[in-house]
């Protein structure tokens, strides 16, 4: 239960960040530092963890994944075919294993 749990609250957060990622948002964030202000969905992570929110995963097209080891707000994923991610759902970030 508390897996399925976790699954809900995942897909009910990326959902809220997929707009913030894809760089909506009212008013620009003003720029203190090299890439600060960019929107994540315009960084390779962000881009990437769009890419398997929305698509699948890049490389072969699979929507099916397993869930590995977790840490802090970390998941690793893998999917069917073998292709392996760390993603951050709470950060809208990926990356390639």
């Amino acid at each position: 239960m508390l897996k399925a749990l976790k699954n809900i609250i995942t897909q009910w957060w990326v959902g809220l960040r997929l707009d913030h990622a894809a760089g909506v948002r009212s008013t620009p964030a003003p720029a203190r530092n090299p890439g600060e202000g960019i929107p994540i969905g315009q960084t390779e992570e962000g881009k990437l963890f769009i890419q398997i929110a929305t698509k699948g995963c890049p490389d072969c097209g699979s929507r099916r994944f397993a869930e590995g080891p977790s840490g802090g707000m970390m998941t690793n994923i893998q999917c069917e075919n073998g292709h392996r991610f760390n993603i951050a759902p709470m950060l809208s970030i990926a990356h390639r294993i």
